[in-house]
């Protein structure tokens, strides 16, 4: 899988469970790691067109572009989490995957 859409993808699926009272602990802890290493490191990489709108595939394209043009998919801490936060996602709140369509 394409690093850019893993990180995407979890940070779609971060930002729909904090929308969702039902979303376990775990998953929140990861999409806050998440946004602390973003916030960090690329503060130019604004998420919250997609806190608003975790399920809109045009804004999951422009966080794409956004993070393309930092490099993210190079950060090795930030994908790793992105994998986990999936990883936890499909253990924990597997029905939040359906709720989010990808076609990146």
């Amino acid at each position: 899988m394409e690093t850019l859409y893993v990180i995407v993808k979890a940070l779609a699926l971060g930002a729909l469970g904090r929308q969702w009272a039902a979303t376990h602990d775990s998953v929140l802890q990861l999409y806050s790691q998440m946004q602390a290493r973003l916030q960090d490191e690329y503060p130019g990489v604004n998420l919250a067109r997609l806190e608003e709108s975790p399920q809109s595939a045009g804004v999951q394209f422009l966080l794409k572009e956004d993070l393309s043009n930092v490099v993210a998919a190079e950060d090795e801490l930030l994908v790793a989490t992105a994998q986990r936060l999936i990883d936890a996602v499909a253990d924990k709140n597997p029905e939040l995957l359906d709720k989010l369509a990808f076609t990146h």
